[in-house]
């Protein structure tokens, strides 16, 4: 009856002992994943604040697109006004020159040529004027082409 008794308890003893070591490595297992859960929630708040920067930085990359496609509107406008102006002055040029020929040809100098001549000189300026605006122009141009570029090569690389 005693080794009966004994036998039993041995029996309760190591099943006692199986559950305990059960229940430890399942509250291991539990504190594990625990921290997993963690992790993952740390990861998820860091990747939806680098989401939020992407998002930002697209709408900043979307506006300065706009701004920069306005400003080559109004570049590409004005290069067509300075062409424009630069044919215009062309023509008056043109015309100035052949009115100064018309009045040398009788070899008398008057006021009227001294006026022309100075007209001459005035839109020899202008044209100088104009040349160099639109060269300026076309730099600037450049310039917010090279931008637009550069912006839109960081929206690529942000996608």
């Amino acid at each position: 009856f005693n080794l009966l008794r004994d036998r039993t308890r041995a029996e309760a003893d190591r099943a006692n002992k199986e559950r305990e070591l059960k229940l430890q490595s399942a509250e291991k297992l539990i504190n594990e994943l625990n921290e997993s859960i963690n992790r993952l929630k740390s990861q998820l708040q860091d990747t939806e604040k680098q989401l939020l920067k992407v998002t930002q930085n697209e709408q900043k990359l979307k506006q300065e697109y706009e701004q920069t496609r306005e400003q080559l509107a109004e570049i590409q406008r004005s290069e067509t006004t300075l062409k424009s102006d630069l044919a215009d002055t062309q023509r008056k040029h043109n015309q100035s020159c052949t009115d100064i020929w018309r009045c040398f040809s009788d070899d008398d100098y008057n006021e009227d040529q001294h006026d022309i001549i100075e007209q001459i000189q005035q839109l020899r300026q202008q044209l100088e004027q104009s040349r160099n605006e639109i060269d300026n122009q076309r730099n600037t141009q450049s310039s917010s082409n090279e931008q637009f570029k550069v912006s839109f090569g960081k929206l690529i690389d942000i996608f």
